[in-house]
This record gives structure tokens, C-alpha cells and sequence, in this order.
């Protein structure tokens, strides 16, 4: 099957549009996986699907040319199993990576063509993402009435290890490397229990120099 250039571009510019919309989500919501993975995802599993179009051409009929785009909804699993997270009993991520596989939908249904499927498909899960933050919010805020407290640092004054064995109340602590516009820090993610902690947990961090404390309700 023949598809010229200009029709190429557009898909891959789709793909890699509405995956990036679906990053810049759960960039907001301050996860690992943003923009850049959801785009890279979205724009791979266009890329794979085309390929696959691409390559049965010239070859004999009942060549399957979706066969490649139906390995990318498996091979995808990969990175979504990297996303998720376990820590004492919960399990994160869950929606991240399915974000992450659903990004890789889009990329096959606009690799194949179906642009008004992927937007439409794309602005029903942003829909639905929104949705769920309010509801599940709401609904943790009546149940545990928790905090999460996200902080920049240098990661030296800060021991978040430390901090974990010797504040009480703080449930779970996720640290990772940020690239900040101020120069290379630490960003480290802290759920803590209840109003109590709180307080011992912003003296500690504060102590240590933070570059920046934001706090939420979990």
C-alpha cells in the first residue's frame, strides 16, 4: 500500500502530539513517566505500525501488514512493568502504565490511518484521568486524610534513608535524579500519614536546605 509523505508526517505528527497531551497529565501530576516517554511511545508504536504497511508491499497477497502493530500492544508491557512500584504492601504506577500502553494504542491507530480515533480516543482518556484525580482525591482525603510532600534537593544534606527510620508517620519515600533549570538536584516524593507528621517532616526537610518544598493532599 502506498502512502506518500506528506500523509506519513501527519500520522507521526499526531502520534506523537496526542501521546505527549497524555504525558504532560501525568507529568502534572508529578510521575516519572511525562511527556517525553509518552510521546517517544506513542510516535515508536506509529513508527512500527507504518513499517509494518511499508514492508508487505510488493510482497505476495494475504501478507498481514498489522501483524507487526499487534506485537507493540505485548511488547509494550516492558516499560509499563517499569512503571509500576511496589512498597510496603501498596502497589504504584498502575495508572501510569496504562497511560504508557495506551499511548502505544494511539500511535498503532494513527500509524494505520485512524487520526479521528486517536484524538477522540486520546480527549476521552485526558477526560477520564481528570475525572479520576477529583473522585479518587476526594475519596483518600475521607479515608486517611494524608499528605504527600514533594521536595527538591541537592541530595546531599537531605538523607532520605535516614529520614525514613527516623521521622514517624511517613509512609512511603520515592527519590529520583532531576534536571532542574537551577542545575542537576534530587527529587524526592514523600507520603506522610496524617496532619501530625507533617509538621516534623517540612522541619526536617527545611533544615536540610531544600530548593523547593511543595505539599498536597494524598
Amino acid at each position: 500500500m502506498d502512502i506518500d509523505g506528506v500523509e506519513v508526517l501527519l500520522r507521526i505528527l499526531v502520534a506523537i502530539g496526542l501521546g505527549a497531551l497524555i504525558g504532560a497529565e501525568r507529568e502534572w501530576r508529578r510521575h516519572a513517566a511525562g511527556v517525553g516517554t509518552h510521546a517517544l511511545v506513542a510516535l515508536g508504536a506509529a513508527v512500527f505500525t507504518l513499517a509494518g504497511q511499508v514492508g508487505v508491499d510488493g510482497l505476495e497477497d494475504g501478507s498481514d501488514p498489522f501483524r507487526v502493530a499487534a506485537q507493540v500492544a505485548s511488547g509494550i508491557g516492558f516499560i509499563g512493568a517499569g512503571a509500576i512500584i511496589q512498597s510496603r504492601g501498596s502497589v504504584k504506577g498502575l495508572t501510569t502504565a496504562a497511560t504508557l500502553w495506551f499511548s502505544a494504542a494511539i500511535g498503532v491507530a494513527a500509524g494505520v490511518g485512524g487520526l479521528l480515533l486517536a484524538t477522540m480516543a486520546a480527549a476521552v482518556a485526558l477526560v477520564t484521568l481528570t475525572t479520576r484525580e477529583v473522585i479518587g482525591i476526594g475519596a483518600r482525603d475521607r479515608a486517611t486524610g494524608g499528605y504527600v510532600v514533594h521536595v527538591r534537593h541537592d541530595g546531599v544534606d537531605l538523607d532520605v534513608a535516614t529520614m525514613l527510620v527516623e521521622v514517624p508517620g511517613i509512609v512511603d519515600i520515592d527519590t529520583h535524579p532531576d534536571a532542574g533549570p537551577s542545575g542537576p538536584a534530587w527529587r524526592t516524593t514523600m507520603r506522610v500519614r496524617d496532619q501530625e507528621s507533617l509538621e516534623p517532616v517540612l522541619a526536617r526537610v527545611r533544615a536540610a536546605g531544600a530548593l523547593d518544598v511543595h505539599v498536597e493532599r494524598d
